[in-house]
């Protein structure tokens, strides 16, 4: 069995992309090996050890990517390297808020990567749909209250909820 070279993920075989971070499989004779990367490096002895690498993935990070995407994309600059889970996890947060932000994106997004990278893909399609669904629900609820106000006489402010639209 293979490991992710960028996420330490087990690979199955023939595969092409991983599963968990989406990273184009590198498969040659000296990377194939049957044990993740870091732990590959301190077992062969010789005193040279891997940098410690942290593969864990964030649901923390991901929401706050979500909520602040400048912070998250300075997370993902800043930790490509050394912590490629938690990367990847400010990485969907910034993607998430992107589909939300612009569902169009998402839901095309979804059907270009769903082979490639799946849990893209898979964030795509669902902020993308909840994109869509909440910009309609808002904007009944928008229409409403014009509605509304011009019904209840305040024809001024229904002149300016109309103009903000």
């Amino acid at each position: 069995m293979e490991f992710c070279t960028y996420c330490g993920a087990r690979l199955d075989a023939g595969v092409s992309f991983c599963p968990n971070c989406g990273a184009k499989v590198e498969r040659s004779e000296s990377f194939a090996k049957s044990e993740p990367i870091d732990s590959a490096f301190t077992s062969a002895g010789g005193g040279y050890s891997a940098p410690s690498r942290d593969y864990t993935e964030s649901k923390g990070v991901a929401i706050l990517s979500f909520l602040i995407p400048l912070a998250g994309l300075i997370m993902w600059l800043m930790w490509k390297d050394e912590k490629p889970g938690k990367a990847t996890s400010a990485l969907k947060g910034l993607f998430a808020v992107l589909c939300w932000n612009i569902p169009i994106a998402g839901i095309i997004l979804y059907f270009v990567w769903k082979e490639e990278k799946p849990d893209f893909a898979k964030i795509g399609l669902i902020w993308g749909i909840l994109g869509f669904v909440l910009g309609i629900v808002f904007g009944f609820i928008y229409g409403i209250a014009i509605v509304m106000l011009e019904l209840a006489g305040y024809e001024s402010y229904a002149a300016i909820a109309g103009m903000l639209i």
